[in-house]
């Protein structure tokens, strides 16, 4: 008879918009991206700001501290990386995908 495979599919809301930068880039260290890679991230990270426009008025300008943004190349392994560790404490093979789709306009 064959090994059991067990399938767990998990939606995690709003989960690139809730990775704490700190402990982000304390993983990656952790993982053996160090030195100016690690520094460059934490930069690339750090150097968000949110604004909100009403009624053609901008609010001041917020520092982010957390998310990884959707829009990038980059985002989606920065996700992997700090969920990895997700899966120590089982006692199986595990492995982890991380998929997203970005809805675009039709063409014109």
């Amino acid at each position: 008879m064959g090994q059991q495979t067990d399938v767990l599919i998990m939606d995690f809301a709003k989960a690139f918009d809730n990775v704490n930068h700190s402990l982000l880039v304390n993983k990656l260290h952790t993982y053996g991206i160090k030195g100016n890679t690690n520094r460059w991230i934490k930069n690339w990270l750090s150097r968000k700001t949110q604004t909100v426009v009403l009624e053609g008025c901008n609010s001041t300008p917020v520092p982010v501290d957390s998310g990884v943004p959707l829009d990038s190349v980059l985002g989606p392994s920065l996700f992997l990386y700090y969920i990895n560790d997700l899966q120590e404490d089982l006692n199986a093979t595990v492995r982890l995908f991380c998929s997203l789709m970005i809805p675009s306009p039709a063409p014109t």
